[in-house]
């Protein structure tokens, strides 16, 4: 799929003028901050402005050129336009086919896959050339800086653990860029059976409180308590301007965890993505007679391959997996799971988790 609806966006992203002939000049129309708001929303609301201060209509079409952080990125040519006299407001609508299109490969993926404009520094032209003779009418240029807002991560409480405090302080990273960001904090409870994502997705509120401009809050002593025996999954969201990040969900007992003795992942999470290099965390409930421990992976879940084994293995048991060892390139489903051996030689094997490798 070709970023072709993008060309002229980067081109109009952008205010300034630099007349070149007399009558004629041009002025570029967007809201502030652009680079705030997601791209098919930004390219609706611009436009460009060109004055024609000739007696006749003149049959025009931009070239346009875009760079990013001093690379040439794109160029391409429009298709025909006409340009009345006194002028004529381009939107995108007038963007009908572009010509001698190129585009810098490595930037299409990043404009194709991203919601908004890939950070960096841009500068980017338009020429108005007359179409018959191709006479350099005018030309605007201007620079833009684009920043992405990158997705708070939670901190604590970690994921899995058991929380004693009866008014623990959750704590997350800070969002990039930190202006003007609020936060939103959510809690539910996660019912027997449920994973913590449909739990986030489905359950009402046990807490929420938004428009926190701090990176922490401590439980209020006027909120709901928690109740003893109960998993909870919490998850916040960051507000920057009309950008809203959501992190990771993870989940937390409260007091105490029910089944203490049995093996279990304790991360990843189901439905958690996985990068190149990733830290497997074993939880063996405080057994002392597990002899040996033994990761699976699949990707199928039926046909399943040791990636790695630890013998006495204690609560806390992480072994590093790396991804790029699996022999694929781009994003794929797998399943995890713990094969446990005790002294006795009885196996114990967990419940298999299904999460996602981005390689």
């Amino acid at each position: 799929m070709k970023a072709t609806k993008y060309l002229f966006f980067l081109l109009f992203l952008l205010f300034g003028v630099l007349a070149f002939a007399a009558d004629w000049n041009c002025k570029i129309n967007l809201p502030p901050n652009p680079q705030n708001y997601p791209k098919e929303l930004l390219l609706r609301m611009m436009y460009v402005d060109i004055t024609n201060s000739e007696h006749q209509a003149v049959t025009v079409y931009l070239h346009g050129e875009v760079r990013r952080n001093g690379k040439l990125i794109g160029k391409g040519n429009s298709n025909k336009i006409e340009i009345p006299p006194g002028g004529k407001r381009i939107t995108r609508s007038d963007i009908t086919r572009i010509e001698k299109e190129w585009w810098d490969k490595e930037f299409e993926k990043l404009l194709l896959r991203l919601p908004t404009l890939p950070a960096g520094d841009y500068e980017a032209c338009i020429f108005v050339y007359k179409a018959k003779g191709k006479k350099l009418l005018t030309k605007c240029c201007s620079v833009f800086k684009s920043q992405y807002v990158i997705p708070p991560k939670l901190i604590s409480p970690e994921n899995g653990d058991i929380v004693k405090d009866d008014f623990p302080i959750f704590r997350w990273t800070p969002v990039y860029p930190r202006d003007r960001a609020t936060y939103k904090l959510k809690i539910v409870e996660v019912y027997p059976g449920q994973y913590k994502f449909d739990a986030m997705e489905r359950n009402e509120a046990w807490f929420e409180k938004d428009g926190i401009v701090g990176t922490s809050l401590k439980y209020p002593i006027s909120a709901k308590s928690f109740e003893k025996n109960k998993k909870y999954a919490w998850q916040v969201v960051a507000t920057v301007g009309v950008h809203t990040r959501k992190s990771e969900v993870w989940e937390f007992w409260y007091k105490e965890r029910p089944g203490a003795g049995e093996v279990v992942i304790k991360r990843p999470s189901e439905g958690d993505t996985l990068g190149s290099v990733e830290c497997i965390e074993v939880d063996v409930g405080g057994r002392k007679d597990i002899r040996e421990i033994t990761f699976m992976l699949s990707w199928d879940g039926k046909k399943w391959e040791k990636i790695g084994t630890d013998k006495n293995p204690k609560d806390g048991w992480i072994i590093d997996v790396d991804t790029y060892a699996l022999i694929f390139s781009g994003t794929k489903e797998a399943y995890f799971k713990i094969v446990a051996v005790t002294k006795q030689g009885k196996k114990i094997e967990t419940r298999p988790l299904k999460v996602t490798i981005s390689n």
